[in-house]
């Protein structure tokens, strides 16, 4: 049986692999009636139907075990650390005393090095904590025994601090005299396409619609993963421009001034950043990421210690001690917002990026709804928010497993979720330009967009920055009116990831399938060759899907090929077996 069968427009597609292989899946997806009116393809609001229903499952709430507590909280003054002698009761623990060391950056290479301090005292109520203490570190013992572990951030404001950006929030206001002043919160999640966000996380999006939350259904991604997504959002320049001015082998350090969270400080912001792992991060991953301090508030010492301290201890999935991450990290953003309050004259600006939970697996979204939906029933609920813009997005939708292998799963994954929250009277204050935003929320658009928005939110000048005529270029903001239909080239999208691109089946002989399908496989072998430590050898497996591609703007045939490749019995052998079979293997 060959592994590839054609079959011509408008008809079911079928890809059968080789005998002895989990089946793959059949589905129609090439119609007519699957294109829009702006000609595109890639954007259903269907986020479940029979078919689809194979791939998802609801997974539980994240619960963290009670093996290592935490006892320890800040009181609202913020001037103490003390024990919750409530909670020592309801656990039945024998707690006769905690102690607590300061975290801060290292000097070099601080994102990822912590300078943990010396110990305090001990303490059976409460400790009054210096000035100086944001990042902490706290244990509780009964006896000998370790019993809680504990990790706080804390917001106060600085004094020093606030007299510099009170200057320049003055000296912005006498310049530019802007309209408004909105805080800004831009709180980001990985993988998640509007579709998963819809079908997932129910609880959470049904809550922000409550509060005003615009969505965007069209919102293309740019780039194959996190970190060539969040550079146009947070820069306006893509990928490739971006290395223009950075490199490798430098710090971010050299390059603040290209980011959101620098134009913002210049105005009179306070910055502020939470990224969930040490590692795995878009500035982190196989980076230098920051030496220096780049924010003014920043838990970065409480995420590195507490992520190796959770390894230790084996905690449970997302979580630190009996303390989900999400409660764990986000407590920052609540006092950020519980700190500045409502005031116009002390503006915040706040980015963060988790990827924990649902950068592996599809359905683990479903395992952090209930938990997202509290966080921000909490944020709202502490009437601090009468002054901030909210933006909550992600950044590509799912890029692993069973459905992302689907046509469905490539359109979902180039269609993350976006919503803006902004302040109840805002709308109601600018209808013209809101209006603009609303018409936007069915048009071709990119983090390009969502960044000229943030910039006009810095400077915001009401009414007066919407355009005599709708804005092609692709950095428009939302706030001017984009026409209906924009190419993926006005755009800034590359081919490969754009939804309004025009499919059909290929039309080609299995044969020349193979042969094509095969040079690739050789064309991928040959680049990695060098950079592989493992003994690998692929061989090419099933050819999933082939389909004839169509642009305005470029003329000949163009094809889009996913294949699935599959490893040699040998390799599979444990790497130390293999040591004299490594050139077979390669």
């Amino acid at each position: 049986m060959g592994i590839f069968k054609t079959y011509s427009k408008n008809t079911n597609l079928e890809f059968t692999p080789k005998v002895g292989r989990q089946v793959i899946y059949k589905r129609y997806f090439i119609n007519s009636t699957h294109y829009d009116e702006d000609g595109c393809m890639g954007f259903s609001d269907e986020p479940i139907d029979e078919w689809k229903a194979q791939f998802f499952e609801k997974m539980p709430k994240i619960k963290c075990k009670n093996s290592s507590p935490s006892f320890l909280y800040i009181t609202n003054d913020k001037d103490y650390l003390k024990i919750d002698r409530e909670k020592v009761k309801h656990l039945n623990v024998r707690l006769d005393y905690c102690k607590y060391a300061s975290l801060t950056r290292a000097d070099e290479d601080g994102d990822f090095n912590v300078v943990v301090s010396a110990w305090s005292n001990g303490f059976t109520d409460s400790m009054a904590l210096p000035k100086e203490v944001e990042h902490i570190w706290g244990q509780c013992y009964g006896g000998w025994r370790k019993v809680g572990t504990s990790y706080i951030s804390v917001i106060r404001k600085n004094v020093t601090l606030e007299k510099s950006l009170e200057s320049a929030y003055a000296a912005h206001v006498k310049r530019n005299k802007p309209k408004e002043t909105l805080s800004i919160l831009l709180i980001g999640i990985d993988a998640t396409s509007k579709l998963n966000f819809a079908r997932h996380m129910p609880l959470t999006k049904s809550f922000l619609l409550t509060k005003g939350g615009i969505e965007f259904y069209k919102l293309n991604k740019v780039g194959q993963n996190r970190f060539p997504n969040v550079i146009p959002l947070l820069t306006g320049y893509s990928e490739e421009e971006f290395f223009k001015y950075w490199k490798y082998s430098d710090y971010f350090d050299v390059v603040d001034h290209l980011f959101l969270w620098e134009k913002a400080r210049k105005v009179g912001y306070r910055t502020s950043a939470i990224f969930d792992k040490t590692e795995i991060t878009a500035f982190h991953y196989l980076k230098k990421s920051w030496n220096r301090p780049t924010f003014h508030y920043y838990n970065r010492p409480v995420v590195v210690q507490s992520e190796k301290m959770a390894k230790l201890q084996h905690d449970p999935f997302s979580c630190i001690g009996d303390t989900n991450m999400i409660n764990l990290y986000y407590d920052y953003w609540l006092q950020l917002a519980g700190t500045f309050n409502n005031t116009k004259a002390t503006p915040y600006f706040g980015y963060s990026f988790f990827a924990e939970a649902t950068h592996n697996d599809i359905n683990m979204a479903s395992s952090v709804d209930e938990i997202y939906a509290d966080f921000f029933k909490t944020l709202y609920g502490q009437s601090s928010l009468n002054n901030t813009l909210v933006v909550f997005f992600s950044d590509h939708g799912s890029r692993y497993g069973d459905f992302r292998a689907t046509f469905e799963g490539m359109l979902e994954d180039s269609n993350p979720f976006l919503l803006f929250i902004f302040p109840p009277w805002f709308e109601a204050k600018y209808p013209k330009i809101m209006s603009n935003f609303r018409k936007n929320q069915h048009r071709l658009i990119t983090n390009f967009n969502v960044h000229a928005t943030i910039i006009d939110i810095l400077d915001f000048q009401g009414d007066d920055i919407v355009a005599h005529k709708r804005d092609r270029s692709r950095g428009a903001s939302l706030f001017h009116e984009l026409p209906q239909r924009r190419t993926c080239e006005e755009t800034g999208i590359p081919l490969k990831y754009c939804n309004c691109r025009n499919f059909s089946t290929a039309g080609i002989s299995e044969e020349l399938t193979r042969n094509i399908s095969t040079h690739f496989l050789e064309e991928i072998i040959a680049k990695s060759k060098d950079s592989r430590d493992e003994c690998v050898k692929l061989t090419l497996d099933t050819v999933v899907t082939v389909l004839r591609m169509y642009s305005a703007t470029i003329s000949g045939d163009l094809f889009q090929f996913t294949i699935k490749t599959s490893l040699a019995v040998d390799c599979m052998r444990p790497r130390w077996l293999l040591t004299k079979r490594r050139e077979k293997c390669r």
